[in-house]
């Protein structure tokens, strides 16, 4: 839901603790850097994504990948 929600509306907060960081989220879809990401993601979280997709995680199981840049 959060891809959806960012979507409509790029500005997001990151909160972590006490601390609030402003950010720019802006969708990206170089095949090449989504691969990084994929790959970067399936190794962290490999056995999961299986159980979830019931196979190896692949590019095309990824279709919204934001990166986040502070604004100001």
């Amino acid at each position: 839901a959060w891809t959806q929600r960012v979507a409509g509306r790029p500005e997001v907060v990151w909160r972590v603790g006490e601390d609030a960081i402003e950010l720019q989220a802006d969708r990206f879809s170089d095949r090449d850097e989504v691969e990084l990401v994929v790959a970067a993601y399936a190794e962290k979280y490999g056995e999961d994504l299986e159980a979830i997709f019931g196979r190896p995680a692949t590019v095309d199981d990824f279709s919204l990948i934001y990166r986040l840049t502070p604004r100001g």
